[in-house]
Parts: structure tokens; sequence; C-alpha cells
């Protein structure tokens, strides 16, 4: 593997990962990192629940909306995305997506509306076990029109409404007889899983690393690099000195006190860096306790003890990043 270039993204949105790796000399295998006890083991999307699969899934599946990696908004026919267009009702509430027709499962079926619907109606049936079901709580239907046409109604009007549809499809086509209860068991964690693309998984071993290899024949173009692999190391420590020493090729984040040291291989030659926008809300947390009569936030069986205000209230403010970086 060629150690000339490495790159450091900040804020990367994980859908575009290969983009800027892609810049690397041909025949590269991309190496990539996460930290912690354990690794992905799930990648079906109706019960994963970790951000290390997430990762991973964006590979492997696009998602019903794309995000402009140069503008951080989510937009029609962006980069993993499946709608190239939607309309939405005069009170706000219907979104109807237009979805794009030449993407298939690897096993040649093509992918479609009910995908996605598919998503909606397990969550419905109450048989599985499943992170989504939050979608519940603004959403009130989804319904495939036809295979290229998804409608979506929410509760009422939201300025989240685009973010709330940005989730991923199963393969509808493997569930016909409604037994959603299979997907309990299933991890889609094998070389013979369905995928889509840009990716497909080539090899799991599990708490230990993910092989991906790209898709021949991508309608969005190939993959310009001969695979990915997601491994697992021990901590952050670990994780940046393995890049720092031409162990891995990506860090998708950098920890404040170890940008330094980013930049100063940036500055030898060592590695390129850049800030990414990131379409995300940040949250600030306010210790509002007393100064005249500071108390603890909890008694000893460890009940919130009544004061007004209290230490531990917060409250949570959108930030324009650009002015705390």
């Amino acid at each position: 593997m060629s150690r000339l270039l490495k790159v450091v993204l900040i804020g990367v949105i994980a859908a575009l990962l290969v983009a800027p790796v892609a810049a690397q000399d041909d025949g590269n295998v991309i190496i990539d990192s996460t930290f912690g006890a354990s690794g992905p083991v799930n990648f079906n999307y109706a019960t994963s629940s970790s951000a290390s699969e997430q990762q991973i899934m964006n590979l492997l599946y696009p998602a019903l909306l794309g995000v402009n990696p140069e503008t951080a908004l989510i937009e029609p026919g962006a980069p993993g995305g499946m709608a190239t267009s939607w309309d939405v009702s005069e009170d706000g509430s219907v979104y109807t997506f237009h979805l794009r027709d030449d993407l298939t499962w690897t096993d040649g079926s093509p992918v479609v509306a009910q995908d996605w619907q598919a998503i909606w109606d397990m969550l419905q049936s109450g048989e599985v076990e499943s992170p989504l079901g939050f979608l519940t709580e603004n959403v009130a239907n989804i319904e495939a029109l036809d295979d290229h046409t998804l409608q979506v109604t929410f509760n009422g009007a939201s300025c989240e409404a685009l973010s709330d549809a940005g989730f991923q499809p199963i393969p509808s086509h493997m569930y016909t007889d409604g037994d959603w209860s299979v997907l309990n068991d299933q991890y889609y964690d094998t070389p013979e899983a369905l995928e889509i693309g840009p990716y497909q998984l080539s090899s799991q071993i599990a708490d230990q690393q993910t092989a991906l290899t790209p898709v021949e024949g991508y309608p969005d173009g190939e993959v310009q690099n001969d695979g990915y692999v997601y491994k697992l190391v021990g901590d952050q420590t670990i994780q940046i000195e393995q890049f720092l020493a031409g162990e891995t090729d990506v860090l998708d984040f950098i920890p404040p006190i170890r940008r330094a040291d980013i930049e100063a291989a940036a500055d030898q030659g060592i590695v390129n860096y850049t800030y990414i926008p990131g379409n995300v809300w940040d949250y600030l947390a306010f210790n509002n306790a007393s100064r005249d009569n500071p108390q603890e936030a909890y008694d000893e069986a460890g009940n919130l003890i009544e004061q007004d205000p209290h230490p531990i209230s917060a409250m949570s403010v959108c930030v324009r990043l650009s002015r705390w970086l």
C-alpha cells in the first residue's frame, strides 16, 4: 500500500468516505479503523444500532436522501441518496419522493420503493427488536405508490422531515411472506448477504475487522481502489498512533488535544487533512447551580434533590460551528 498520501477527514459525512481516498494511487486497499471493546458485527439496517456498523452500511446501501458534500445540505440527486426529486403537500405533512431506477441488489433484483416501505411494515408488525422505533414518533405512514415513488406522511409539518426520512432500505423481495421476525436473527454479515453498493462485503471477522470490495459496474462510477478494510483497535490513542505510523489511511475524527500532531505531520508532507462541513446539531449543557447555596444534584439514594435552579438542568441550542472553531 502506498504511504505517499494519507487522508484525515474531520467532520466527514460517512457515505462519502470513498471520495477523498480515491485520490490515492490505483491498487490501494483503504485501511480505516475504529476503537473500543467491540467492532461492527451487524449490517442489517433494521436491527443494527452502532455507529461503526452504520459507517459500513453507508458503503453498502444508499439512503433515501443524499447530502451534498460541498454544502452539507440534503439535496435531490445528491451522492449516497435514492431520491432524485420530491414534492411536498400544501400543509407540509406529505412528502412524495421520486427515486432513481438504475440500482440493483447483488442478486440482480431492482432496488425499489418497496424496500423503504419494508422498514415501516417491519416496525408496524411489532415482531422485530429494532432501534428505528423513533421513526414512528414523527412519521404517520410510509407507502410505495409504485416501484419508484415513495410517499412519507408525517404527523404534521416539521423542519426535521427530511432528516427523519433519511433512512436506508432492506431487500423487501426477501420478506414477501410478511414474517418480519426472521430479521431478529439476520445480521447480513456474510459475503452472501444482499447489498447495493458502491461496496459489497467480502469478509467479516467479528470484533477484528470488516473487509469490503468495490461493486463492478456501479452506476455512479466504480470506486477507484481495490477495497476497504475497517479494523478494530483498543483505544483512540492506538488509533491515532497507527495512523501517524502509516498503518492506517483514514481518520474521521481527531480529538482537539491531538490536532497539533496531525498538523505537524501535514507540515512534513506525511498526511493531508481538511475540514468538511457537517449537517449536525451541537448541544451545550449549563451548570445552573446557585452560587450562593450550591448543592449536590442527587441524594445518597440517587434521587434528584429539589432545588431551583437545578445544577444539571440543560438547554439545547443550535450553534454556528464556525464561531467555536
